[in-house]
């Protein structure tokens, strides 16, 4: 399985996909609609700033001596940004996922089990293709 974003980000993904089949009443919904809004609006702000991050690191990097220190902290506080709105769209969705009844949570497991056991098999695969490689 990929590394924990991946992971975290797949929870989302799978509630979100499953918006249909979940039979969401009129409260999950708002629910739903809510969470989706938000991911919108964090996915958004991180492709916005991806500009203002670019620009000032190729401005740094264009010095005769570039301050590496200021870039990795640049870097740095984009990256925990990013995580910030990440970690507060997730937590909408967990929210969506606590307002479920047990029958709604058993198709968001059954989906996350399903996706799981893909990611193992192409995992799974792609170490067999680098051992055919390497023999």
């Amino acid at each position: 399985m990929g590394g924990p974003a991946t992971s975290g980000a797949m929870v989302e993904q799978v509630i979100e996909g499953l918006r249909d089949k979940l039979s969401l009443d009129s409260a999950q919904r708002a629910m739903f609609d809510s969470a989706h809004a938000q991911t919108i609006a964090a996915r958004d702000s991180m492709h916005a700033s991806r500009a203002d991050i670019r620009s000032k690191v190729q401005a740094e990097l264009a010095k005769p001596e570039p301050d590496l220190a200021a870039v990795s902290a640049i870097l740095e506080t984009a990256e925990e940004q990013g995580r910030s709105l990440r970690h507060q769209a997730r937590d909408q969705w967990l929210k969506v996922y606590a307002s479920l009844r047990a029958d709604q949570k058993a198709i968001v497991r059954d989906e996350l089990k399903a996706r799981m056991a893909r990611m193992d098999a192409m995992q799974e695969r792609m170490k067999e293709r680098r051992a055919e490689r390497h023999s």
